[in-house]
């Protein structure tokens, strides 16, 4: 398998290539405004940082979860805030328990293999009644998407 383009480009790169679309824009914005109640998110596949430092500008506290060391220290350097909470693990692997109350997840349901496993890892994450939001192209996955989350 090849290797995605923001690991082959590098996080600097990418970010201001990706960071200047439209589609970039419209997927935060639309995150932010689905997580506005929210004040502690996990920020799944948290990548550059976009979803997570508008977040973070907001006033939430986010966990922003990656695989890649790199884009973890480049996110926490672009965000410089001690609301954002870098965390090196597999979003497929998630051991958390009613800890948050929203959680984000913009373009990358494509890269998790076992999406039912992502996604319960997510809901047991997430305290009563909170949010999942989710945003990308990734049409194909939409169908086993609606069977896991009954949409």
């Amino acid at each position: 398998m090849e290797k995605p383009v923001y690991e082959v480009w590098g996080p600097e790169l990418f970010d201001k290539i990706w960071s200047s679309t439209y589609f970039n824009e419209e997927q935060t914005r639309i995150i932010s405004e689905a997580l506005r109640a929210s004040s502690l998110v996990l920020d799944l596949g948290t990548g550059i940082g976009n979803v997570a430092k508008r977040l973070v500008d907001e006033g939430k506290t986010v966990h922003g979860i990656d695989t890649s060391q790199q884009n973890l220290d480049y996110t926490s350097r672009k965000i410089g805030s001690p609301r954002f909470h870098p965390v090196l693990a597999d979003a497929q692997r998630l051991n958390y328990r009613e800890e948050f109350d929203g959680a984000s997840c913009a373009s990358n349901m494509a890269y998790f293999d076992d999406l039912e496993r992502t996604v319960t890892g997510v809901y047991r994450a997430l305290r009563a009644n909170g949010l999942f939001a989710v945003s990308g192209y990734e049409a194909d996955r939409m169908q086993e998407w609606a069977r896991l989350t009954g949409e």
